[in-house]
């Protein structure tokens, strides 16, 4: 069809074609992948360039029809009373990793040599691990990922659509790095493609660990900004929560929350398909040295008195 599109800041695509359809796409997805559409009464081709500006794209037909639309971002209500942690008190946490359907995955030593589950209140999926060049992976011990990586295979579909769902993300694990001189970072969980195209990954920089995640504001290496979460040493195995939902990431460290910050913004609108792996990237590069006790991926945040109880639970 005829028509033009244009690259926005955030990695999208708009475009202006056919008899007035207005659609925005995600170009980084390995399917065509429609984020938003307006169609617009017009019965004409559809020539000239989109543009634009300063908050206003503007669009018009072969025969002159101006269109104009404001996407600025209205500012949001004031909110009249603190809000309250999602799910704070409805957890049960006799047992980890706990009875919430948001649990998406997890694993611990034990569960299984080659089995992950997944909706853990639901079905209760098992997916089969493998492992990668080096890593190694056993039923009464920790996952080595040393020179390799391990693969939950057929997690990235129920992965990728329960966060984009809710919005929300949590990543909890009990690890152990063999060396705080890593760099990279040095990848330990990831849902990437390769070095450059992520929608989360959490690392390690020297001695302390990082934080990459993708919103329309954080671009698709999720890097802009890369979050220091909090340092690490190698002499014993830690528990770690890096929590997130619109404007407000919080990192627990151990029960307790050592880093919260609003400096990363956005939904999870713009996350697409990816791999989930834990260890080196998935086309390598970017190995970690050290292992992995048990995790679990959960599609909501956790505040700070449930991730003192979580941590309690590792005793």
């Amino acid at each position: 069809d005829a028509g033009s599109c244009i690259m926005t800041s955030d990695n999208r695509l708009i475009v202006w074609g056919g008899l007035g359809s207005l659609v925005l796409v995600d170009p980084t997805a390995t399917r065509y992948l429609v984020l938003a559409e307006k169609r617009i009464r017009s019965r004409n081709e559809v020539w000239p360039h989109v543009v634009l500006s300063e908050g206003r794209l503007y669009c018009k037909d072969a025969r002159g029809a101006l269109y104009c639309f404001d996407l600025r971002r209205k500012a949001a209500p004031p909110i009249s009373k603190p809000t309250i942690d999602v799910a704070e008190s409805s957890i049960e946490l006799t047992q980890w990793p706990g009875n919430h359907d948001s649990v998406v995955l997890a694993w611990q030593s034990g569960f299984g040599k080659r089995r992950v589950l997944g909706q853990v209140t639901k079905s209760k999926t098992r997916w089969r691990l493998t492992e990668r060049d080096d890593a190694t992976l056993s039923s009464s011990g920790a996952m080595d990922l040393t020179n390799g990586a391990v693969v939950p295979h057929g997690a990235d579909d129920s992965l990728l659509k329960a966060c984009r769902q809710s919005n929300q993300l949590s990543i909890e694990a009990v690890l152990r790095t063999n060396d705080t001189n890593q760099r990279g970072p040095a990848r330990i969980i990831s849902f990437s493609s390769d070095a450059y195209n992520r929608n989360f990954t959490l690392g390690q920089e020297r001695g302390n660990l990082v934080i990459r995640l993708r919103t329309p504001q954080t671009g698709k290496n999720g890097s802009k900004p890369e979050i220091t979460l909090c340092p690490i040493s190698n002499d014993k195995s830690f528990h770690v929560i890096v929590s997130y939902r619109p404007g407000k990431l919080s990192c627990y460290l151990n029960g307790k929350r050592v880093m919260v910050t609003d400096r990363i913004t956005g939904d999870l609108s713009n996350w697409s398909p990816q791999h989930f792996l834990f260890g080196d990237e998935w086309n390598g590069g970017r190995n970690w040295s050290g292992s992995i006790e048990r995790f679990a991926i959960h599609s909501r945040f956790i505040g700070p008195s449930e991730a003192a109880k979580r941590a309690a639970l590792m005793k």
